[in-house]
């Protein structure tokens, strides 16, 4: 008899599974009924940040906003660039230093060694002073760097704004579906609780 109730507690889950399926599809096809705009938003790729997606979608057909996206793209690589070079000057600078005291410690002629040392703390003197103003003039770089990239979000925000609303306005996401779908669900749930 326990047998014959669980079987047939288990053949109407299934009746009702499947016909709440049909039910499903038709609650989310009602949810976004009038789901219409002319935003391609659902074509963005999934790796794009959305901001960017719908931002690259409006200026497709802007050639000055284009351009300046390319300015802004090609001054920003060129800061990696001037970084480089100079990352690369610093850095064998640098290590001709240590290489050069290393060495100086393994002269013997106590006179020659204190000389060696004196003219290589002297180069690196004049060099630090170097250093020192292209120092300043990375950090200038890198703020205006960070700069650039933050007034561009603010464009992006401020055109993008306007595309997502629409894009909403579009979408209306009724909650009628929905609150006929959580009923459905509560009677189902009734239905199993009250099984014996």
């Amino acid at each position: 008899m326990i047998r014959n109730l669980i079987t047939s507690a288990f053949i109407f889950f299934i009746v009702s599974c499947s016909n709440e399926k049909s039910d499903e599809t038709q609650t989310v096809e009602q949810a976004a009924k009038n789901a219409e705009s002319n935003f391609p938003i659902k074509r963005l790729s999934k790796s794009q940040d959305i901001l960017d997606g719908i931002y690259a979608e409006y200026i497709k057909n802007r050639q000055d906003l284009q351009n300046m996206d390319a300015e802004i793209s090609s001054i920003q690589n060129d800061k990696r660039l001037v970084a480089e070079i100079y990352n690369d000057v610093l850095s064998n600078s640098g290590d001709y230093y240590k290489s050069a005291e290393s060495r100086t410690e393994s002269i013997r002629d106590s006179v020659t060694k204190k000389e060696i040392l004196n003219l290589i703390r002297n180069s690196q003197d004049n060099y630090f002073v170097k250093i020192k103003k292209l120092a300043q003039l990375k950090r200038e770089i890198n703020q205006n760097y960070f700069e650039i990239y933050s007034w561009y979000d603010v464009f992006k925000i401020r055109k993008t704004l306007g595309e997502i609303e629409k894009y909403q306005s579009a979408h209306p996401l009724e909650t009628d579906s929905l609150e006929n779908f959580i009923r459905k669900q509560k009677n189902v749930l009734n239905k199993l609780k009250n099984l014996k």
